[in-house]
């Protein structure tokens, strides 16, 4: 093994280490500060005191026409002079549309109102007819299953780019790299979802999409490292297996300063998705730099190690009386 290899499999076990102690932790809290987990824990104090009105619709008009179900709960709200402050989707099993009020909102003749509109709309003279439309007014008050939803949503996201970046890994350097940049992949994601839990940092709508492009950053970084690497075989050059910092910090110092831009700039919530991206940014370039080649050296050395089949196993010992038989021949 080279003094390279040695190094960074001596470095990375304990960045590996770090990095799997701080996301246990903060799967752990999320447990116990909450039965929903991030959801219960990170919930926005913008949400406080507030209670929901779920709007509960079948699959094919979640899909195909969302837009009239949401044009018919807006024209309500407009009639009964109500204003809600959060509006969350949650599509799947259960495809949904749930609105927060202010908890002196009185939702029992919104609920109604809706309730009207949407028999009208589903009976047999209807747009949508045969549609399966219900309203229900919740008691819970707090937004904890939006927030819950949203951050589920961010990592299912992320675990399909982390599929998605093993497959195109693999078939391009091999199944020993396809597994360092899945892994890469996968602590880029798990450890911004660790830093936004550890933090409290309020899930709301836009952290689905951080999550996302946490998994998508650190994807990217992670095949820019292992190009790097991949290369750095080929030439027998030991010193370019450290890093892909060439190629990475320009990417990174760039999204750094249009987040920072859009944070200055932009609104309350849109400066807090910058902020909140920043993380993943980070989180994707400490992966690129240091977290794929210490994934990738302990495999590499455990490959070298194998024995190859079919190959050179030594000399073959030659009996006595061979050795007697070429003398005499002499």
């Amino acid at each position: 093994m080279s003094n390279c290899q040695n190094k960074t499999v001596t470095r990375g076990s304990g960045w590996i280490a770090f990095v799997t102690y701080i996301i246990v932790v903060a799967a752990v809290l999320g447990i116990i500060f909450g039965v929903k987990g991030i959801g219960s824990f990170n919930t926005a104090s913008t949400l406080d005191n507030t209670k929901t009105l779920t709007v509960s619709v079948n699959q094919t008009i979640y899909e195909n026409d969302l837009d009239k179900i949401e044009a018919a709960c807006e024209e309500a709200f407009g009639d009964l002079k109500v204003s809600y402050q959060l509006k969350g989707e949650m599509s799947g099993d259960e495809s949904e549309i749930v609105y927060a009020f202010a908890e002196d909102t009185k939702l029992s003749d919104v609920e109604k109102a809706l309730e009207t509109k949407f028999a009208a709309m589903t009976s047999d003279e209807g747009e949508l007819k045969g549609s399966f439309i219900t309203v229900a007014v919740n008691s819970e008050k707090s937004l904890a299953y939006i927030a819950e939803n949203y951050a589920l949503r961010g990592v299912i996201a992320g675990l399909v780019m982390i599929a998605l970046v093993y497959v195109y890994a693999a078939i391009r350097f091999g199944i020993g790299k396809g597994v360092a940049v899945a892994f890469g992949t996968f602590y880029g994601l798990g450890l911004t979802v660790a830093i936004v839990l550890l933090t409290r940092i309020p899930v709301t709508a836009s952290i689905s999409y951080v999550f996302a492009a946490a998994a998508l950053l650190s994807a990217i970084a992670s095949v820019l490292s292992m190009n790097k690497i991949a290369a750095s075989e080929k030439s027998e050059d030991c010193s370019a297996c450290a890093c892909a910092s060439k190629e990475i910090m320009p990417i990174c110092l760039l999204l750094c300063f249009g987040l920072i831009v859009l944070a200055v700039l932009g609104t309350q919530a849109v400066t807090s998705f910058a902020l909140t991206s920043l993380i993943s940014v980070i989180v994707a370039t400490m992966i690129g730099l240091k977290g794929v080649p210490s994934l990738y050296a302990p495999i590499k050395v455990a490959a070298e190690r194998r024995p190859v089949k079919g190959g050179y196993v030594g000399a073959v010992k030659t009996s006595t009386k061979e050795k007697e038989e070429v003398a005499n021949e002499q």
